[in-house]
């Protein structure tokens, strides 16, 4: 093996982020939306909720020749993209570091270049890159080596070779070590930062009676332990006898337990590997994925691919290719508490990536058959959007949700570049080489989110992710419009010749805004007033691009809020003047308001109402000799609540009196 010196462990950081999107509605940038099928053995949850609305916003551009996976860094946000084009010997591979704006190439590891072939004719090849996950805690991201049968890890800021299972020195001395085995078929890999584990998936197809999930020490790198996967016992076969053999494929973390969940191939079920419960020896649930096709046409139909989990939802979710025409593909959600299978929903024709957008409660599967993503509501157990991507005819291969966007990787391999990754297999040295490459796809929900509170008169903070031109490299223009513009600006007193706009709003070149929005004031004029006078109440504000902007992309989505009645406060308190004397006339003024108000005045003795003192002046009587005197003053504007204020008190001179004499 190859080793590099131990690397320093920093705290991992742990964050949650977002704000509830408030009553969200809209309609869709992307057609073709599927119904949902009837689940196997458990129907769609009839309790469930309708399906929600989303439009959703589109990046694409070509990326890498041969894609297989991405992962995201929590800590930075970056990408890493793995390839390895073409059948062994993989000539054509790399690990690239991709910026999550702009989808651009930051950086590019030199993968380590294998001698391959007899000693009497050598060639070479590249340990070429398939799955991949980024170990933050350690600053590392780890990749499998499919092809070569091999795990390794490569620095995530430098993209430096940290270590790799592959002996260079023993492939060195003895050419018949060049073809090594550390893991048969290694597929997918996922860390758990917390107790500092990596987990591989060995996808290994060749009918091993046991397969395994293998557990890396993330600090030491050391191999740990096997976790052994026997077939499945006494599963329908076919004609042949073929043995339902385990095949785990794709992973999710619990990452606050450590509880590790893979589905698998060909047994039709998913495992749940629960380190807290036996750190040793791990316990090892298996759970039943429904396939009546098992009984009449043998195993392998299902093929379940690809598994990730929402703990917040409490919900795992199965993604599974089906066996081309024999069988659709389809996602299968299930109980994460006691793996009760809730619904299968038809996704396309061969669901081969899935991951959950957890704030959200949506789902999206990559379909390797059509290159399109699908969009399932999760609470609804329904398809809500197809998206077809037009640099991507075919085989969506792998995607991620990250900071609130899917990320999707093709190997549809529609655009031809001269890439300067290559390895010549005659001399092993590197080249370029013209060639297809795939794509890589940012799909972001195009939604607003109501981040403060919202009163009459007051601001609201407004913000949105998703929205671009459609070239998908500026920020949109968006109009906000109240009630679908039935609160509108007085004539000529908005910021647009449509006085049914209320506001006019700006994204970023990323498609991000955060806006404070002036709301109405309860008024008819001004620029904060409307027609007609606005009063609380549940407002929809509507967003709408499109027609602001040349080149923008045509949309609309809705935002709901409670606006509550506007807070009237007193900018001068109530003042009184003149002599506190008995006989004596005092006036009051009614202070000053933060808006319009109309007021009501009471005077008061010692703080008790003096029965009709109410108007602006007042004769002092004598019952106010030695007492003090108040002005209250309550405030009032329709679409406000009231508000007083008092004066400062004066106090009233005692009457003097005459001297008596006999």
């Amino acid at each position: 093996m190859t080793a590099l010196p131990a690397r320093r462990v920093r705290r991992l950081r742990h964050t949650l982020a977002g704000t509830a999107v408030l009553g969200l509605v809209g309609s869709g940038l992307v057609l073709g939306a599927t119904a949902p099928a009837g689940a196997t053995d458990a129907a769609t949850d009839a309790s469930a909720p309708a399906p929600r609305s989303f439009s959703f916003a589109t990046t694409q551009r070509p990326l890498l020749a041969g894609q297989y996976q991405v992962a995201a860094s929590d800590d930075t946000g970056e990408l890493f993209v793995t390839s390895a084009q073409g059948r062994p010997p993989v000539l054509n591979a790399t690990l690239a570091k991709v910026d999550p704006d702009t989808l651009a190439i930051k950086d590019r590891a030199e993968l380590p270049v294998l001698e391959h072939g007899t000693e009497a004719t050598p060639t070479y090849k590249q340990l070429s890159t398939h799955g991949v996950y980024v170990d933050d805690a350690h600053d590392n991201v780890w990749v499998t080596n499919t092809r070569d049968n091999q795990v390794t890890v490569y620095d995530r800021e430098s993209l430096d070779l940290v270590w790799t299972s592959y002996d260079f020195d023993a492939a060195k001395a003895d050419p018949a070590q060049r073809a090594q085995v550390e893991i048969s078929h290694p597929r997918e890999v996922i860390i758990d930062e917390v107790n500092h584990r990596a987990y591989v998936t060995a996808a290994n197809r060749g009918g091993a009676t046991d397969s395994s999930i293998t557990v890396y020490d993330t600090v030491s790198f050391e191999r740990l332990r096997d976790i052994a996967i026997p077939a499945r016992a006494s599963y329908p076969t076919t004609g042949d006898n073929e043995s339902a053999y385990a095949v785990p494929m794709g992973l999710d973390i619990d990452e606050a337990t450590g509880t590790v969940y893979a589905n698998d191939f060909r047994t039709d079920q998913y495992y749940v590997l629960d380190y807290a419960a036996d750190p040793d020896d791990y316990a090892v649930e298996r759970v039943d994925i429904p396939n009546p096709l098992a009984a009449t046409e043998g195993v392998g139909l299902l093929q379940p691919s690809s598994i990730a989990i929402d703990v917040e939802a409490r919900e795992v979710y199965s993604a599974n290719q089906g066996q081309f025409a024999q069988a659709e593909g389809s996602l299968d959600i299930f109980d994460l508490d006691t793996g009760a299978h809730k619904a299968r929903i038809v996704t396309g024709s061969r669901a081969l990536g899935v991951d959950v957008d957890t704030d959200r409660g949506l789902v999206y599967v990559a379909d390797f058959t059509t290159g399109e993503v699908a969009v399932v509501d999760a609470r609804a157990q329904a398809v809500i959007e197809t998206i077809s991507l037009p640099g991507t005819p075919k085989s969506a291969n792998h995607l991620i949700v990250a900071g609130g966007s899917a990320y999707m990787v093709d190997k549809a391999g529609a655009t031809t570049q001269t890439i300067d990754y290559a390895v010549d297999p005659v001399t092993g040295e590197r080249t370029t080489a013209e060639t297809s490459v795939d794509s890589i796809a940012k799909i972001t929900p195009v939604d607003a989110t109501v981040a403060s509170a919202a009163a009459i008169g007051g601001t609201l903070t407004l913000e949105g992710q998703g929205w671009l031109d459609q070239a998908g490299t500026a920020g949109s223009t968006i109009a906000v419009k109240i009630n679908d513009g039935a609160i509108a600006h007085a004539a000529g007193e908005g910021p647009h010749s449509n006085d049914t706009v209320w506001a006019v709003v700006e994204a970023d070149a990323k498609g991000r805004f955060t806006a404070r929005i002036p709301l109405p004031d309860g008024g008819t004029t001004g620029a904060r007033g409307s027609v007609p006078a606005a009063t609380p109440g549940t407002w929809t504000l509507r967003l709408l691009s499109g027609s602001l902007k040349p080149g923008d992309t045509a949309r609309s989505t809705a935002v709901e809020v409670e606006v509550k009645a506007g807070k009237l406060r007193a900018t001068a308190a109530p003042r009184i003047t003149g002599k506190a004397k008995v006989g004596k006339k005092l006036k009051a003024t009614t202070g000053t308001w933060s808006a319009p108000a109309s007021t009501k005045l009471q005077w008061r003795r010692n703080g008790k109402v003096i029965k009709g003192a109410t108007q602006a002046t007042y004769r002092v009587a004598k019952a106010d000799a030695g007492k003090k005197l108040t002005v209250r003053v309550v405030a009032s504007r329709p679409g406000y609540a009231n508000a007083t204020a008092t004066s400062k008190a004066v106090k009233v001179a005692q009457v003097a009196r005459k001297n008596r004499t006999k």
